[in-house]
């Protein structure tokens, strides 16, 4: 099967989006849940579930989530190259 080109200008474009973002959101989790928290509680008793739901472990699940799609699309791209 051979990738077209706009297949792999995407692959090649978010495969390295995902891990970057994936590793920022697992290393500065603490400072990005602090800032979530801080965000939600503006909007009150609407942002109460959300602030609630920010805690540090939830931040960095949500990194390693992306850095997995990166890795899957980094697969992607090497195998629809070499094909």
């Amino acid at each position: 099967m051979v990738m077209t080109l706009e297949a792999t200008i995407g692959l090649a474009i978010s495969a390295p989006v995902a891990l970057l973002s994936g590793v920022v959101l697992i290393v500065w989790r603490r400072q990005i849940s602090q800032w979530y928290r801080n965000v939600f509680e503006v909007a009150g008793k609407l942002g109460d579930p959300f602030a609630k739901a920010a805690t540090p472990r939830m931040i960095a699940f949500v990194g390693w989530a992306a850095v997995g799609i990166g890795v899957l699309n980094g697969a992607r791209l090497f195998y629809g190259l070499i094909n």
